[in-house]
């Protein structure tokens, strides 16, 4: 009873959210509520409007026994109190948690982690594992706000869970606290991997800066319950690099197995992606080839030393990766014979008789014979060769007696 309306309403769990939350530090009647130590309660089920004052008449002689008992208000779980054998852990405010094995089972909380640029919006997300049967929990995330600056938070995952759910007072100072609990007090669970929600984040940082994004305990205190019961709280922290990413190359296309004759030229390329620029060295058989550093590989005037296994290596800043093979398989070039055709005619006469060759380019009519030479026949037939073919074409030949 908080507000000292002598009764336990929502209106207590309104008070006691904003003290937990660091969004009030007191509470309207205080944080304490002193009571004499000697006061006996009528009624148990009705401890409302304990006495907490000592009236003195009359006061001549010492009083013993004149003690008060201190109350911490909304401490219902009595978990502000150090427990035998335990060691705990105090805040800014004074509150002590418990450290140390818990009675229950352990819920685990963790945070994402991402990589992004300078003015970047991002989100940054609470995750949850083993949630199971959980009735409260309450934590603070923290971070550097000179390389996060706060914008607010969504996507809730839990019924419950809204603005009010979080203390926004100390945002800027890279602190944001959270309370929740199950408005139905039955328990909750969420498949592992849930998100409770996410914060987001402009990045203000320059590149190279980094920050943790780490669950705390200042101003509130981790704390989870399962059935009601204080259980394990798990935290993995996340982290925010500011920075360009860099992506390591990757091939999309392989360079091709070719088959070439000896003489030819061939082309080998390849296609990769990643973050610029990306640097290229081809190799023949494991061996770096000397100038070649280029998206393609050409060869020109293939011989057989050519053969071999050819790949290409792609680096930049993020890493290299090396193609597969591309087998090049050159052939022997056909050998090339020196033989040239001539035209001619084959004259079949007299021994002794003359005969002028003559040739025309063309036998459409009218045509027209142009004379070449004279030949006199030594034997019957004879063979007659243009001396002028193949450099001269003259297209058909005939060949004519010539008169005495």
């Amino acid at each position: 009873d908080v507000n000292g309306s002598s009764s336990v309403t929502t209106a207590d769990i309104t008070l006691i959210r904003r003290l937990i939350l660091n969004i009030a530090t007191d509470f309207p009647g205080g944080l304490w509520r002193l009571i004499r130590s000697d006061y006996a309660f009528p009624n148990p089920q009705s401890p409302w409007g304990a006495d907490g004052t000592r009236s003195y008449a009359n006061l001549n002689v010492d009083a013993a026994g004149q003690d008060f008992i201190a109350v911490k208000q909304g401490d219902v779980n009595s978990s502000w109190t150090p427990i035998v054998l335990a060691t705990t852990e105090t805040n800014r405010r004074g509150a002590a948690r418990l450290l140390g094995p818990s009675p229950g089972p352990t819920v685990g909380f963790a945070v994402s982690s991402h990589t992004a640029l300078p003015g970047q919006v991002l989100e940054v997300s609470v995750g949850l594992s083993d949630f199971r049967g959980v009735t409260s929990a309450q934590f603070t995330l923290g971070w550097d706000p000179t390389v996060l600056r706060y914008e607010g938070t969504g996507n809730y995952g839990l019924a419950g869970i809204g603005a009010g759910s979080f203390g926004t007072t100390q945002t800027g100072l890279g602190r944001l606290a959270f309370s929740w609990d199950d408005l139905d007090a039955i328990g909750v669970t969420a498949a592992d991997g849930t998100v409770l929600y996410t914060v987001s984040f402009t990045v203000v940082g320059g590149d190279g800066a980094r920050t943790a994004v780490a669950l705390m305990d200042d101003p509130t205190l981790r704390e989870v319950t399962v059935n009601f019961e204080l259980a394990g709280f798990g935290s993995q922290d996340g982290s925010v690099t500011v920075g360009h990413v860099i992506a390591a190359p990757q091939i999309t296309q392989q360079p091709q197995t070719q088959t070439i004759t000896g003489g030819g030229s061939i082309v080998l390329s390849v296609v990769a992606t990643g973050t610029g620029p990306l640097t290229y060295q081809w190799l023949k058989d494991g061996a770096p080839i000397p100038g070649a550093t280029g998206v393609t590989l050409t060869l020109t005037g293939v011989q057989m030393a050519d053969a071999g296994g050819y790949t290409v290596e792609v680096s930049n800043a993020g890493g290299k990766v090396s193609s597969d093979p591309a087998a090049v398989t050159v052939t022997p070039a056909a050998p090339v014979l020196g033989i040239e055709m001539y035209a001619g005619i084959v004259i079949q006469g007299t021994v002794g008789a003359t005969y002028t060759i003559q040739y025309t380019p063309d036998t459409t009519a009218p045509i027209q014979w142009q004379s070449l030479v004279d030949v006199t026949l030594t034997r019957p037939v004879e063979v007659w060769i243009d001396p002028d073919s193949p450099g001269q074409r003259k297209g058909f030949y005939r060949a004519v007696v010539k008169q005495p």
